[in-house]
């Protein structure tokens, strides 16, 4: 069953991807060629310096400062000298000293990024799921009965259990590692997160669901699938960089969707009173 990927935005000019969904299975090789070439091809037009201050119009963007105005804050140093001095370009005065997180990766970003041919710069849309699992993807069984629903439980712990794992919901952290520090081993991590998403949601598809779960099964399907969708723009940061930065800033944002799924999965069980384990829960720390 093919499914559609939105487009990747490259500054004014509007790329459509097509990714396809075949048979039940998450083929995350098929997509992430996919991907390559298009980012690889596209016309990038990010290589445009408006105002000839040092910043792209891309960084302009990811800064939010003005591309047709050289000094944004009006303190007689251009935005793109700001940045190599460690000061912010939106501000004036003795507190513009960069100093945040975000900042600090976005100075990065200019760094590493800023001569590049063209770099991607994603709009909302783009970092919206490509793929999205339905009912029809699902394996259900219409039963009420409590072995099977049993069952179903502990499997479905099973298949969640890697997700314990210390190193786990890194790949955002190590994609700022990547862009600050040029921490190669830091992409690999990424990749091995990226790895262990795709695993659980084969295993998630591949499980029988009963029908009266299939609603919160399915959810967590997406929720996962969508983080390792994130977490494959995040391994490219070096050829990326605005892009991963942005996908690293929403898989933060998964992180507490997915633990409420979970606590809807673990309310799911006890309204239908079954105890898989003494504490009747699946126990994720994220």
């Amino acid at each position: 069953m093919k499914k559609l990927a939105a487009g990747l935005l490259v500054g004014v000019v509007a790329v459509v991807l097509v990714l396809w969904w075949v048979g039940g299975k998450v083929e995350r090789g098929e997509l992430g060629d996919a991907l390559y070439v298009a980012s690889s091809t596209a016309q990038k037009t990010v290589t445009l310096d408006s105002d000839r201050d040092g910043l792209k119009d891309w960084e302009e963007l990811l800064w939010k400062t003005d591309k047709t105005n050289a000094d944004t804050d009006g303190d007689g140093t251009s935005d793109g000298e700001e940045l190599v001095l460690g000061r912010d370009p939106r501000k004036k005065g003795p507190g513009d000293k960069l100093s945040g997180p975000e900042d600090l990766v976005r100075a990065a970003v200019h760094t590493s990024g800023s001569d590049a041919e063209g770099v991607i710069f994603p709009s909302e849309e783009d970092l919206k799921p490509s793929l999205v699992y339905t009912a029809f993807d699902l394996h259900t069984v219409d039963s009420k009965d409590p072995s099977f629903i049993k069952y179903y439980g502990i499997s479905l712990r099973d298949t969640l259990k890697p997700l314990g794992n210390s190193s786990f919901g890194q790949a955002a952290s190590n994609t700022v590692a990547a862009l600050s520090k040029k921490d190669s081993a830091a992409i690999e991590r990424i990749r091995a997160e990226e790895a262990l998403l795709l695993s659980i949601t084969k295993n998630l598809l591949a499980l029988d669901v009963p029908e009266s779960a299939s609603a919160i099964h399915l959810n967590l399907l997406n929720t996962l699938t969508e983080m390792a969708e994130l977490a494959y723009t995040m391994e490219h940061v070096e050829r990326e960089p605005a892009f991963a930065l942005a996908s690293a800033e929403a898989y933060e944002k998964k992180k507490p969707e997915l633990l409420a799924v979970l606590g809807n999965v673990n309310a799911y069980f006890r309204e239908m009173r079954i105890t898989f384990d003494a504490k009747n829960t699946v126990n994720i720390n994220l």
